[in-house]
């Protein structure tokens, strides 16, 4: 949440991404990137764009520059992938790992006992996720400024 462009971002003919089950929301420019032949599997994946953060709403996930993507299970909400030229099967072999359906990602993820992140979440954690602040400038690097953040402006 709150990220400019890495979620992730993978920029090298080495880099390799499985990105599976995760919540990615309120980019300031792009959100999930492959690039410069970087090859990604995004997997069950809820991307939630809202105007508000800035971003680009049809650049949930993108290829460009020679990256590659496989694409597949994803839920868009307000709006899409960027590219007509995803692969139709993993664009590497990754390890098998347990990979939950996309109607439970949000639930598992934001849940308060056992979801992402550390547990217990404490009310800095909390504001971030509820927050409907822009970052500074457009840019999360200045530091997203939510009550109790340390963050320097």
């Amino acid at each position: 949440t709150h990220a400019w462009i890495r979620m992730p971002l993978a920029n090298s003919a080495v880099a390799h991404v499985d990105f599976r089950n995760n919540l990615v929301q309120h980019w300031s420019m792009t959100a999930s990137n492959c690039e410069s032949g970087a090859k990604g599997n995004f997997v069950n994946n809820v991307y939630r764009f809202e105007a508000w953060a800035g971003g680009k709403k049809d650049c949930a996930i993108q290829a460009v520059s020679g990256g590659e993507v496989y694409a597949s299970g994803n839920k868009f909400e307000g709006c899409s992938a960027r590219s007509t030229n995803f692969k139709s099967s993993p664009v590497f072999e990754a390890p098998p790992i347990p990979t939950d359906p996309t109607e439970a990602v949000l639930q598992k993820v934001l849940d308060e006992t056992n979801g992402a992140g550390c547990m217990p979440r404490d009310q800095v954690d909390k504001n971030y996720l509820t927050s409907k602040e822009k970052c500074p400038s457009g840019d999360p690097a200045h530091g997203l400024q939510v009550e109790g953040s340390k963050l320097g402006k």
